[in-house]
C-alpha cells in the first residue's frame, strides 16, 4: 500500500490576490497524462488534495484561463505549498481551456460539461455529442470507445436503470458540472477486483445549485401538416410535462409526453436491449416494412402518450429502493410498396410486388420494483419486474389481389432477479444468483384470402398461437476459494430449468408441443493479475437434458449432452493510455420449440412454416476477439480496432422455398459450417480549434454461410463496408456547424452462381446554428441520401428549419419539417441473396409551434 498525505496550498497572482477555480493536477513526474489526483482552488485560492501513492515525488500543475500552466516537482508528503502564477492575455486562451475540458482520476474520466456546453443545448444528449470518445443516438444511448455503457447515475445512484434514454434526453445540461466515465465499471462493491466487467458507466455530477431542488418543465406545442398520400390535413401536437428531483437520499423522475409529429417516444422506455427480451417471440402477425436509413420521424404517421415514473429512495448506507413504471399506447397508420427479388440456384429469380396499408394499435406497461444494498463486503439485490405488450395490427396487402388482415400479438412477463454477494477481506466469499422468468404470448392472424389451396382447404385463413415459458436458473459461486502461484480460482455450480410450450391451430394442422430443458454442471473461473496484465479464463462443465414432447400422442424425443465451452480472455495495459485485448470463447447452441414444430403455421399472409423435427441436436461456435484501444487524455483523443475471426457448425439450416408470390420456410441437418471475419475502427478527437470534435468509424464484414434455398443447400457470401464521419464545431460563439456522414457498400453472391449488384447508399446530415440578437437561433438541417440501385432519381433531399428564442423562463419553438414538402422516399437493400426495394409516404410539410416553460 502507498502512502497517503494531504497536499494542500494557495494559489495567488503576483500582485498576492487568490486565485478561484483553476485546476490543481497531480501526476507522475513522467507521465502527465495520468491524473492521480485533482481539486479546484476554492474562492481564497486555497486546495486540498488527499492522495495514496508510494512514489518520492509528483508533479503539481494548475491551470486555468488566462494564466500561464504552472508546473513544480513536488515531495510526496504532506505539506502547504504557496503557489504564484502569472497572469496571461486571451491569445493562450485555447491552450489552457483544452487541458480543464477533461481530465483523468486513476482510471475515471472527467469532462467538464461547462466546456462542451452551447447555450441552444437543450438535454444532456446534445452535449454528449461533443464529448471526444462519446457517442448518442436519437433514442438516448450512450456508447464509450464503440461500446454501450451498462449504467448512467446520477449523483451515484442508478435511477433509471434500462430506461435511461428518458433522462439522456431530458436533463438540463446547464445544471450539470461534470460527466463522469467509469471504464470497466464494477457497479457491486464485493465484486471488484474478482470478477470483470469490459464495459463502462456514466456518472452526473450536478451543480450545488441543482441539488435539492424540484423542478417542473412544461412543453405546449400545436401545428399543422398539410394532405400527404394516405391522409388528409391535419392538427399536430407535442406536449410534455416532466418533474424532476435530485438528492444523495431520494431521486424522481415521472414524465408525461404526448405528440402525433412522428417523434417515437417508446425508444426511450428500454435503452438496453435486455430490458425488452422476451422468451416468447412473435410467431405469427402482420409484419410492416421499415427503413434504417432513413429518419423514423419522416415516415412514422403516430399519435403516442407514455407516462413513466422513476423513484429511488437510500434507506441507509449504500442501500436503495426504487420504483420504475411506464405506460406508452400508440395507434399509427403504416403503408408502404415493396419489390422483392430472391436469386434461386437455378440461375433464375423470384420477384413480387406488394402494397401494404395497416393501421396499428399498440401498448406497452412495465414496473420495476428493486432494493439494491450495495456494500464493501456485502450485496443485496432483488428486482422484481413485470411487463405487458399488446399490438393489434389490421389492413390490406394488394399482391396480385386485395388480401384483407386482423393480427394481434400480446405478451405478460413476470420476472425476478436475485443477487447475493458476501466476501470477507481476503477476497473470499460467494456469490449466489437466481433469475425466474414466466412468460405468457396469446397471438393470432386472419387473412381473408387463402395463398395456400393445396395445404389449407379453406377460403380464408385464422391462425391461432399461444407460447409459454418458464425459466429457472440458478449459479453459486466461491470467490477466491483457493489460490496457486498467484492464480486465484473461482468454482461454480449451477442448476438451471426451461419449459417451453407451443400451442397452434390452423384448421386442420395442430401442433401441441412443450419442450424440457435441464443444465447441470460446475465450471472454474480463474484469475491471474499483474500490473500491467490481467488473465481471465472459464472452464464450464455441463449436463444438457432435453425432452420433447407432442402432447397430443404423448410422443417423446430426448436429446442428453456433457459440453465443454471454454473461454480465455487476455489484457494488456503497458501504460494508461494503452489497452490490448485478446479474447476466444467456444459456445453450443440448441434449438427452441419455435423451431421444432412439423406442422404448418402461418408465419405471415404469404409464408408458411414447418419445420424438420426428427431430432433434437446442439450447434456450436467458436469466435476470436482481437482489440487494440488508445486514449490520450490531455490530447482529446480516442483511437480503436477491433477484429473478430469467427466459425460456426449449426447441425441444421433454416431457408425458403418460393413459389410465385408464396414463400414457404423450413429446415434440413446439414454438416455445413459457416464463417465470419470483421474489422472496424474508430477514431475520435477534440480540438481547441473552434471546440472541434471530429469522429470518424469504418468496418468491413464478410459473412460466408450455408443457406436453404429451393430445398437445396447454397452458400451466402455477403461483403459490407461502412465507413462515417462527424464533425461539431463552433467557428465563433454565434454559429455552430454539425455533419454526419455515412457511406456503406454491399454485395451478395451464391458461392458458385449468380450474384446480386453491388448497392452504395450515401448519407448527410448537415445542421447549421446561428445565433442572432433577442435570444433568437436559427437552426436549418438539411438530409442528403444517395442509393445507387434506386430507379430515377437516385439522389435525394429534405430540409428542416428550427427557430427558437427564450423570454424569461419560457423558450418558444417553431419547427418546420420537410420544406420541400417530398412526397415519396425510395430505398433498395441487398442481402441473404435477396434484393428489396421499398417505397415509403412521407409525412407533409408542417409547421408546429412549441412553448418549453420551466414552471418550478
Amino acid at each position: 500500500m502507498g502512502q497517503n498525505n494531504n497536499i494542500t496550498g494557495i494559489v495567488m497572482n503576483d500582485r498576492g490576490k487568490p486565485m478561484t477555480d483553476l485546476n490543481i493536477f497531480l501526476t507522475p513526474i513522467n507521465d502527465e497524462t495520468n491524473v492521480l489526483a485533482y481539486s479546484l482552488t476554492d474562492k481564497h485560492g486555497h486546495f486540498s488534495i488527499s492522495i495514496t501513492n508510494n512514489s518520492d515525488s509528483l508533479s503539481l500543475r494548475v491551470t486555468g484561463i488566462n494564466i500561464k500552466p504552472y508546473n513544480k516537482s513536488i515531495r510526496n508528503n504532506s505539506e502547504f505549498h504557496k503557489i504564484t502564477v502569472v497572469e496571461e492575455s486571451q491569445l493562450l486562451k485555447e491552450v489552457k481551456v483544452t487541458a480543464s475540458k477533461l481530465y483523468a482520476n486513476k482510471d475515471t474520466l472527467n469532462y467538464n460539461v461547462q466546456s462542451f456546453l452551447r447555450p441552444e443545448d437543450f438535454a444532456l444528449a446534445d452535449v454528449l455529442k461533443r464529448m471526444p470518445g462519446v457517442t448518442v443516438n436519437d433514442a438516448g444511448v450512450i456508447s464509450y470507445m464503440g461500446k454501450d455503457i451498462s449504467k448512467l447515475k446520477i449523483e451515484g445512484i442508478d435511477l433509471m436503470k434500462d430506461h435511461y434514454g428518458l433522462a439522456s434526453n431530458n436533463l438540463d445540461p446547464k445544471n450539470i458540472a461534470t460527466v463522469q466515465i467509469i471504464p470497466n465499471d464494477q457497479d457491486v462493491k464485493a465484486l471488484k477486483g474478482l470478477q470483470p466487467e469490459d464495459r463502462a458507466s456514466i456518472n452526473i455530477k450536478l451543480k450545488k445549485g441543482a441539488m435539492g431542488v424540484f423542478n417542473i418543465i412544461s412543453t405546449i406545442g400545436g401545428g399543422h401538416e398539410s394532405r400527404t398520400s394516405n391522409q388528409g390535413r391535419r392538427f399536430l401536437f407535442d406536449e410534455q410535462l416532466l418533474a424532476m428531483y435530485f438528492s444523495r437520499t431520494m431521486q424522481l423522475f415521472t414524465n408525461y409526453e404526448g405528440n402525433n409529429d412522428g417523434h417515437d417516444i417508446s425508444q426511450e422506455l428500454h435503452t438496453k436491449s435486455i430490458g425488452n427480451q422476451t422468451y416468447t417471440p412473435q410467431i405469427t402477425g402482420i409484419y410492416p416494412v421499415q427503413t434504417n436509413s432513413l429518419k423514423k420521424k419522416n415516415y412514422y404517421f403516430n399519435n403516442s402518450h407514455t407516462i413513466t415514473y422513476n423513484q429511488i429512495l437510500r434507506t441507509a448506507s449504500n442501500s436503495e429502493i426504487g420504483l420504475n413504471a411506464a405506460y406508452w399506447t400508440d395507434r399509427n397508420n403504416i403503408s408502404s410498396q415493396q419489390h422483392t427479388m430472391h436469386l434461386l440456384p437455378d440461375n433464375g429469380e423470384n420477384s413480387f410486388q406488394e402494397y401494404q396499408y395497416f393501421k396499428g394499435h399498440q401498448s406497452m406497461l412495465y414496473g420495476d420494483l428493486s432494493y439494491i444494498s450495495n456494500k464493501d463486503l456485502n450485496y443485496n439485490k432483488e428486482l422484481l419486474s413485470f411487463n405487458y405488450n399488446r399490438n393489434k395490427t389490421f389492413g390490406t396487402t394488394v399482391n396480385n389481389k386485395e388480401i384483407g388482415q386482423k393480427a394481434t400479438y400480446e405478451n405478460y412477463r413476470l420476472s425476478n432477479d436475485f443477487q447475493w454477494v458476501k466476501r470477507n477481506s481476503k477476497y473470499q466469499g460467494v456469490q449466489l444468483h437466481s433469475k425466474i422468468n414466466l412468460e405468457r404470448s396469446p397471438q393470432n392472424l386472419f387473412a381473408d384470402t387463402n395463398l395456400f389451396p393445396e395445404d389449407i382447404q379453406a377460403t380464408n385463413i385464422f391462425q391461432t398461437v399461444r407460447r409459454t415459458n418458464i425459466t429457472f436458473n440458478n449459479d453459486m459461486q466461491w470467490l477466491s476459494a483457493f489460490t496457486i502461484k498467484g492464480v486465484r480460482f473461482h468454482p461454480e455450480i449451477m442448476a438451471n430449468y426451461q419449459e417451453d410450450g407451443i400451442r397452434s391451430d390452423l384448421t386442420a394442422f395442430v401442433n401441441n408441443l412443450s419442450m424440457k430443458q435441464y443444465v447441470f454442471g460446475g465450471g472454474l473461473n480463474g484469475s491471474y493479475i499483474l500490473p500491467k496484465i490481467k488473465v481471465y479464463f472459464y472452464l464450464p462443465i455441463e449436463y444438457h437434458n432435453s425432452k420433447l414432447t407432442e402432447r397430443r400422442y404423448k410422443d417423446d424425443m430426448h436429446y442428453a449432452n456433457t459440453i465443454f465451452d471454454p473461454n480465455a480472455e487476455v489484457i494488456y495495459n503497458p501504460n494508461t493510455s494503452n489497452q490490448f485485448r485478446l479474447k476466444w470463447s467456444k459456445e453450443h447452441s440448441s434449438p427452441q420449440i419455435d423451431q421444432l414444430y412439423t406442422n404448418p403455421i402461418l408465419l405471415s399472409y404469404r409464408e408458411l412454416t414447418a419445420y424438420d423435427g426428427s431430432r433434437l441436436y446442439e450447434g456450436y461456435s467458436r469466435n476470436l476477439l482481437m482489440e487494440w484501444n488508445y486514449r490520450d487524455i490531455l490530447g482529446m483523443r480516442f483511437i480503436g480496432i477491433t477484429a473478430n475471426i469467427g466459425n460456426e457448425k449449426p447441425h441444421v439450416l433454416y431457408g425458403s422455398y418460393f413459389q410465385d408470390n408464396t414463400e414457404r420456410i423450413m429446415s434440413v441437418q446439414s454438416n455445413e459450417k459457416g464463417h465470419n471475419a470483421s474489422v472496424t475502427g474508430r477514431f475520435s478527437k477534440g480540438f481547441a480549434l473552434w471546440n472541434m470534435k471530429l469522429e470518424c468509424n469504418g468496418a468491413y464484414y464478410y459473412k460466408d454461410y450455408p443457406l436453404l434455398l429451393q430445398k437445396e443447400v447454397e452458400r451466402d457470401i455477403t461483403n459490407t463496408m461502412f465507413w462515417g464521419m462527424n464533425l461539431y464545431a463552433t467557428p465563433c460563439a454565434h454559429f455552430t456547424l454539425e455533419w454526419q456522414g455515412q457511406w456503406r457498400q454491399y454485395w451478395s453472391k451464391m458461392s458458385e452462381g449468380p450474384k446480386l449488384p453491388m448497392v452504395r447508399q450515401i448519407s448527410n446530415d448537415i445542421s447549421i446554428k446561428c445565433s442572432l440578437p433577442y435570444k433568437i437561433l436559427l437552426n436549418p438541417t438539411f438530409h442528403h441520401y444517395y442509393n445507387s440501385l434506386n430507379y430515377g432519381d437516385r439522389t435525394f433531399w429534405l430540409s428542416d428549419l428550427n427557430m427558437s428564442m427564450t423570454v424569461g423562463h419560457v423558450l418558444l419553438l417553431l419547427v418546420c419539417e420537410n420544406l420541400f414538402n417530398e412526397r415519396q422516399y425510395i430505398n433498395t437493400t441487398n442481402g441473404n441473396l435477396t434484393r428489396e426495394q421499398t417505397s415509403f409516404p412521407l409525412r407533409g410539410r408542417s409547421v408546429l409551434l412549441k412553448a418549453r416553460i420551466k414552471i418550478l
